[in-house]
């Protein structure tokens, strides 16, 4: 009987996952769950004819293709029932795609005309010259509607006609005419439509909207609670994505290198829109300080990282002499950066934040007291 030869090995394959996950963390206001990941998704994938060509059939029926199908998921990461997972088929790369929402509207609650009324003060009393120029006129703006409220809101409560008389010499007189029992009513019902039409704008815009900036930007004692819950459970859901969530360095035993991180993911997206750009930002912020330390300690763990090393330099030279930032360098290095340091056993993942209508475009007047903060 002959033995059979055993085939060689052939060489491992190169670990590509060739799926994405998008988060998207939606804006201000009583937003509905899934509203903003639905109308992302019909944006970006479902009637955009570049990520598939249109002579593929249609993935349900096998019919020529009108726009590209999705189906919606249970989301087992999210924890809860309210949101679900939109995935969809493979692109024109080969590249499919899992999309999350970040849903935090249900932990904005409470808020009342004290939490706005702060923070709107910390804006309006800023010295001129600590208002940046791009936000100078809504400045100035603000302070027009403020004056506007403030006297509408004297004129409804001051006798108005009484005054007027006063100032004509006329106070001791009693006449009472037509006009002046005219104005004796209308005014008082005035001021009642006045203070309706003020306290539904309060209610409806200021605090359902612009309640939600108030609290989350500024860190009093009543926004902390809210505050941390909003970043520990989107913090919670960005490491599940990542697959370290269940992780306990403490049970990892020393020398030993860290285990193959547990995801279905070979990069993040995240995506803030409005608001939400805030709060993406702060969970990037926060998880990265957690999940960077997961790094193994062997030869590719002690070389340097060259690439972030360049990166830094560039930034340094940008801040410090030049004053102008070379974009395209700058994003090609920060890819290098992040593939230098996966290759080097970091779970990090995330490859992009994009924002939508992002509020940190005037972070130092929204979320700082001054230039120096």
């Amino acid at each position: 009987m002959v033995a059979r030869k055993k085939p060689a090995a052939s060489a491992p394959k190169a670990d590509r996952k060739n799926k994405q996950a998008v988060l998207i963390i939606h804006g201000m206001g009583e937003q509905v769950p899934m509203q903003t990941l639905r109308g992302f998704v019909d944006a970006t994938w479902v009637s955009d004819e570049s990520v598939i060509p249109r002579n593929r059939p249609d993935s349900n029926d096998g019919q020529p293709r009108v726009d590209n199908p999705v189906w919606d998921k249970p989301d087992r990461r999210n924890r809860s029932f309210e949101l679900r997972r939109i995935t969809t088929e493979r692109a024109s790369d080969g590249r499919r795609t899992d999309f999350y929402e970040f849903y935090w509207a249900h932990l904005m609650h409470g808020t009342t005309w004290e939490h706005l009324k702060a923070w709107f003060a910390d804006l309006l009393l800023r010295r001129p010259r600590h208002v940046p120029g791009g936000v100078f006129p809504a400045w100035i703006a603000l302070w027009i509607v403020t004056f506007i409220v403030v006297a509408t809101m004297l004129f409804a409560l001051l006798p108005i006609a009484d005054i007027r008389q006063c100032l004509a010499g006329e106070c001791d007189e009693s006449a009472c005419n037509a006009a002046s029992l005219c104005w004796s009513w209308v005014m008082p019902v005035l001021g009642a439509i006045g203070s309706l039409a003020l306290g539904a704008f309060v209610n409806t815009v200021l605090l359902k909207y612009f309640g939600d900036v108030a609290r989350y930007v500024k860190a009093s004692p009543p926004n902390v609670a809210r505050r941390q819950e909003i970043r520990e459970k989107g913090v919670e859901l960005l490491e599940t994505l990542m697959g370290v969530r269940d992780f306990d360095p403490a049970a990892r035993k020393p020398g030993t290198p860290y285990p193959k991180w547990d995801t279905e993911y070979d990069r993040i997206i995240v995506v803030g829109h409005s608001l939400g750009a805030v709060i993406a930002y702060d969970m990037l912020k926060y998880s990265f300080a957690r999940v960077n330390r997961y790094l193994n300690k062997g030869p590719a763990g002690r070389r340097k990282q060259p690439h972030r090393h360049r990166l830094e330099m560039l930034l340094q030279e940008a801040i410090g002499t030049s004053g102008s930032l070379d974009i395209g360098e700058y994003r090609r290095l920060q890819k290098l950066s992040w593939e230098e340091l996966k290759e080097q056993g970091s779970p990090w993942i995330v490859s992009d934040f994009i924002t939508i209508g992002s509020p940190l475009t005037h972070a130092e007047f929204l979320l700082a007291d001054g230039q120096d903060d």
